[in-house]
C-alpha cells in the first residue's frame, strides 16, 4: 500500500475496487490529493470503506460510489488506482471504461498476475509507463506508475514487457530477478532440447540485468 500511495499525486483520486479504502485515506492524510472517490462494485466493501473513512476523519473529502470499474467515473478524477486484481481484469476495466478517462490522468496499477499482458496493452493504447516498483510481500507485486495521454505508443523490449519498465533498482527488484532466474532454470531443466532456446534467452537476459545492477 505504501508504494501505491507514494505514486499518488494530483487533485482527485478514484480508487477502483477500494476494499477498506486505506489507499484513499492515506493519500488524503499525506495531502497527495484534495478529494477522493472510494469505488467498488459491491456494497459490502463500500460499507467497510465508509466506516474506516469516518474513523480517520476523512468523510468530508471522500464519496463512496457503487460502480463497475470506470463505467461511471466522475469527470474531475485525475488520479486512478486499480490494484489487487489480475492484469487481465485491469486491462478489461480499462478497455471498457477508457472513454471516461481524460488525457493527463495518472493511473497507479498493481496486478497480482498477468503483468506482461497489461504492459503490452498499455504500451499500444495511449498509456506511458513512467516508472515501476517491484514490491516483495510474500510474493512479488509490480506497481506501475502510468500516464494516459490517449495517443502515445511505447515500444517495449521483451525484457520490459516481462520484467518491468523503468523499474526502480532496489533490493526487492534484485530479489525478483534472482527469483525469475531460478524459475526459468527449473523450467529449462524440464524442457526437451528443441524447446530450450526461449528459456535460455530469458535466463541470459535476466543475468545481463543482474550484471548491470
Amino acid at each position: 500500500m505504501e508504494t501505491i500511495v507514494s505514486f499518488v499525486k494530483g487533485k482527485v483520486l478514484a480508487d477502483i475496487g477500494c476494499d477498506h479504502a486505506y489507499v484513499v485515506i492515506q493519500s488524503l492524510l499525506e495531502n497527495r490529493v484534495q478529494k477522493a472517490y472510494a469505488c467498488d462494485v459491491s456494497e459490502g466493501p463500500l460499507e467497510r470503506a465508509r466506516v474506516n473513512i469516518e474513523s480517520f476523519g476523512c468523510s468530508d473529502k471522500v464519496q463512496c460510489l457503487l460502480m463497475n470499474g470506470l463505467d461511471a467515473l466522475p469527470f474531475d478524477v485525475d488520479v486512478i488506482v486499480i490494484a489487487g486484481m489480475g492484469g487481465l481484469l485491469i486491462k478489461e476495466i480499462l478497455i471498457r471504461g477508457i472513454h471516461n478517462v481524460h488525457p493527463g490522468t495518472r493511473l497507479i496499477l498493481s496486478p497480482h498476475k498477468d503483468a506482461k499482458a497489461l504492459r503490452e496493452y498499455l504500451s499500444q493504447h495511449g498509456f506511458v509507463i513512467q516508472q515501476e516498483k517491484i514490491v516483495k510481500d510474500g510474493h512479488f507485486y509490480p506497481v506501475l506508475n502510468v500516464l494516459f495521454d490517449g495517443v502515445s505508443k511505447q515500444d517495449l523490449t521483451l525484457h520490459e514487457r516481462s520484467l518491468g519498465t523503468h523499474v526502480i533498482k532496489d533490493s526487492d527488484y534484485l530479489d525478483y530477478l534472482h527469483h525469475e532466474k531460478d524459475k526459468w532454470k527449473k523450467i529449462l531443466d524440464r524442457l526437451p532440447d528443441p524447446q530450450k532456446k526461449d528459456a535460455l534467452e530469458k535466463i541470459k537476459d535476466i543475468e545481463k540485468n543482474l550484471n548491470d545492477f
